[in-house]
């Protein structure tokens, strides 16, 4: 394959994730809407393969600093909220793709947290700079970045690895592939647990991470031109955060909160080859979020939203008041995506009454 450009939608190569070949095959990819050679691409394209990742041995934080035009804020220690900006747009308008799915979160503006990822299981990390938006939306004003999992082998297989490291770091991965005539899958475990550092002047309450992901994926074919492709993420992130003074320093203060959050991507596409020119595919995409900032003394309810490509905007409550809002709206398109349902659920938690002598401090 001469370096066509395949993103996982639709066209002559649909739901890429499940793609078996390998980057040595797969000389540079991008996000598009039809194959094409990446030197017709009228955008700038960057492609982070799986030799990067493994010679660099970095962070995704890391390895996104390093792409023209990108910046990354990391509110924190590690695991900390991380956004991403693109030639100086806001974080809201880098649409993030996950195995072709929507994974940008709609209760935290439509944002996506680049720290949830680990970059065991990433095959490589497409990235498009430039307006998009005539192909995924008004997510991608400033540019679509897509991380693709490593695709499932045609060979039955079980590797793992155990690392330990400074303040307290211990890391543990394990997949397994499956294979036969025409069914193939891989389940990937990561662990990753670090007690983190303090950022504050002061204190010695450290800022730690636990992220637990499993990754399940795989390929089916009935018959030589029916294809079964199907996707299962889910990452559990709990992750430690100091509050920031803003009325007297501007500096963190050394609090002990902590923010749990709960990741489902899942997705499942069928395609058939009618003929050589001919392909008709269906694709069906989930993104499941909740997010829950739990400081010592309060435990706030979770802020949830499933969908990936639906919005809601909620209305600030009044003391005794919550509400709700739910759409669910069926579409058809032709790109990306053939066929598309989404569902928004926006749950708003009661505010809490605070005594006149307590002072409400809010966290970067």
């Amino acid at each position: 394959m001469k370096g066509y450009l395949a993103a996982g939608i639709v066209g002559a190569s649909f739901l890429s994730f499940s793609i078996s070949l390998s980057a040595s095959d797969l000389e540079t990819i991008t996000v598009s809407a039809t194959p094409v050679l990446v030197d017709d691409a009228g955008s700038s394209v960057t492609v982070i393969t799986r030799e990067q990742i493994e010679a660099q041995n970095a962070s995704i934080q890391s390895l996104l600093r390093t792409v023209p035009g990108f910046a990354v804020s990391q509110q924190g220690s590690i695991g900390a909220v991380t956004q991403v900006r693109v030639r100086g747009a806001e974080a809201n308008q880098v649409l993030v793709l996950i195995d072709g799915i929507e994974a940008n979160d709609l209760a935290q503006g439509s944002e996506f947290d680049f720290s949830q990822i680990s970059l065991a299981d990433v095959e490589r990390i497409e990235i498009v700079r430039g307006p998009q938006s005539a192909l995924w939306g008004s997510d991608a004003m400033a540019g679509v970045v897509h991380i693709i999992t490593r695709p499932s082998e045609i060979r039955n297989s079980i590797s793992t690895f155990i690392e330990a490291g400074s303040f307290s770091t211990a890391r543990a991965a394990v997949t397994a592939n499956v294979a036969s005539d025409h069914h193939r899958a891989k389940l990937t475990i990561d662990y990753l647990d670090t007690d983190g550092t303090n950022i504050s002047r002061q204190g010695s309450e450290e800022d730690g991470l636990e992220n637990l992901t499993l990754s399940l994926s795989g390929r089916y074919t009935p018959t030589s031109n029916v294809v079964l492709d199907y996707t299962l993420r889910q990452t559990d992130k709990t992750s430690a955060f100091d509050d920031i003074d803003f009325l007297t320093t501007g500096l963190p203060v050394d609090t002990d909160n902590e923010t749990a959050s709960d990741y489902l991507y899942g997705g499942v596409g069928i395609s058939h080859d009618i003929n050589d020119a001919i392909e008709h595919s269906l694709f069906f995409g989930r993104t499941d979020t909740s997010n829950r900032t739990r400081p010592r003394t309060t435990r706030l309810p979770a802020s949830r939203t499933s969908g990936s490509t639906s919005s809601a905007i909620p209305q600030a409550p009044t003391a005794c008041q919550s509400s709700a809002s739910e759409n669910r709206s069926p579409s058809v398109s032709v790109a990306p995506h053939n066929f598309s349902v989404t569902r928004t659920r926006t749950a708003i938690p009661r505010p809490t009454v605070l005594p006149p002598s307590t002072s409400m401090s809010a966290s970067a």
